[in-house]
């Protein structure tokens, strides 16, 4: 068998061992709210290994949106920010071994490469890590995307531009939550994180947040549903309860039968057709209920 058929297989094996209940993982989630969905999900991600050689996580392994468009680019898209990035932090808590093997591929294939690009961009904030570079007040930096073709797959990567700044907006619940709230917290600016904060759940209207891009669109992202969950661990605020409660469901609500999560929805729970189940959305929802960093 050449190398490259054992690593492929050796991937395979990996992703076909962890479909059946682990007892170690069933041990990291036990007694937590969600204990059997956050336990799917976290199978789920270790399924997304690529094999051949990478070891890093697919952008989309299914190559397919809700709808059935195949994206065979996004299946050999390996995105170190931000998908491996939050996944190899998330898995720390829930399945260590795994974590540390995708963690060193990260690294390896950032140094091979994107040695000449600055790593720790914004999207280090729901990490617990400020970036390299801060922002001025009430700005963010864009992020830049950087990408090498690494044989089958297409690895990308995030830096920033120190003339190209965004604003936090106080209808954009994203830039409210992850840029004001975290950035502010995790520059010892606690007034400030939680004046973000508040701004942010004002924009909730029951069924997700609202934004300006949702009165163009039919629906509503998941991903603010974690962020909005994220920040309430790291300024140790608490959510409404009936609005913490509906926030969870809805984020819950859209876990596939297979354990990924749709990256969108509707208002009535059903999932549109450009929907997809991605390595951000999954590993940004295992890092909202992570007890490891936000203490």
């Amino acid at each position: 068998m050449s190398r490259r058929r054992f690593l492929r297989a050796s991937a395979a094996g990996c992703a076909a061992a962890w479909s059946v209940s682990h007892p170690l993982l069933a041990s990291s989630v036990s007694g937590r709210p969600y204990a059997d969905n956050l336990k799917r999900l976290t199978e789920w991600v270790i399924g997304a290994l690529a094999g051949d050689g990478i070891e890093l996580l697919r952008n989309l392994p299914s190559g397919l949106t809700r709808g059935g468009r195949e994206r065979p680019d996004l299946r050999r898209l390996c995105w170190l920010q931000n998908c491996n990035l939050f996944g190899f932090h998330a898995l720390r808590e829930f399945e260590l071994g795994i974590a540390k093997t995708l963690e060193e591929s990260y690294w390896r294939w950032y140094r091979k490469a994107f040695l000449d690009v600055e790593e720790r961009t914004e999207n280090y904030l729901p990490l617990g890590k400020p970036p390299a570079q801060s922002p001025p007040a009430g700005k963010f930096y864009r992020t830049v995307i950087k990408e090498s073709k690494q044989g089958d797959y297409t690895l990308g990567t995030e830096t920033y531009r120190p003339d190209w700044l965004g604003t936090i907006e106080d209808d954009d619940p994203r830039s409210l939550l992850k840029f004001g709230a975290l950035g502010s917290h995790l520059r010892n600016d606690p007034q400030q994180a939680q004046v973000y904060f508040k701004k942010a759940l004002a924009l909730w209207g029951g069924a997700g947040f609202r934004t300006p891009r949702r009165e163009q669109a039919s629906s509503f992202y998941t991903r603010y549903l974690a962020y909005a969950l994220i920040v309430e661990r790291a300024l140790h605020e608490h959510i409404p309860t009936g609005i913490r409660d509906a926030i969870q469901q809805r984020l819950w609500s859209v876990q596939d039968k297979d354990g990924g999560l749709w990256t969108n929805y509707n208002r009535d729970g059903s999932i549109p057709a450009l929907a997809k189940k991605t390595t951000e959305i999954g590993p940004l929802t295992l890092l909202a209920y992570s007890d490891g960093i936000w203490r």
